[in-house]
């Protein structure tokens, strides 16, 4: 599920860049047919790479630092009802984090089975180079359906 997937994949994606070599370019993993992008590990953990790495593939448009993405995915809080916060547990509230809002038609788009929170904030200080647009279509990629 979505929350298995984000914590697998963030996993992996440490254990990746911590291995030896170094070597991250072999996570960019597909979904494949019929399956949905945010419930896979490696589609998150390609997730990671991608906001991380050069803007070099595909619609990956990202080059964050890894201190902003990880303080978006330490931050993130997210609204699921009028009254109720609580801290991120899944691939949708992390993408939301990074985009700083919520839209609710992309969601059911992009994430069938999981409801949209009603709202989203995170402590992180977006560095000069963030751009909600390049963010979308950077998550899209890897892990929107």
């Amino acid at each position: 599920g979505y929350k298995c997937a984000l914590l697998e994949g963030f996993a992996d994606y440490l254990g990746n860049i911590a291995a030896d070599d170094g070597d991250v370019g072999d996570i960019e993993y597909s979904g494949g047919t019929g399956n949905v992008s945010g419930r896979i590990e490696g589609n998150v953990a390609a997730l990671f790479n991608d906001l991380i790495d050069s803007a070099s593939d595909g619609n990956d448009q990202t080059t964050y630092p890894a201190r902003y993405v990880l303080n978006v995915l330490g931050t993130c809080r997210v609204k699921q009802s009028p009254f109720s916060w609580r801290a991120r547990n899944n691939t949708t509230d992390f993408v939301w984090c990074l985009e700083r809002d919520v839209n609710s038609d992309v969601h059911d788009d992009h994430f069938p089975g999981q409801s949209a929170p009603l709202d989203v904030s995170e402590g992180a200080s977006e560095p000069g180079s963030w751009n909600r647009n390049k963010i979308r279509n950077t998550w899209v990629q890897n892990v929107g359906r």
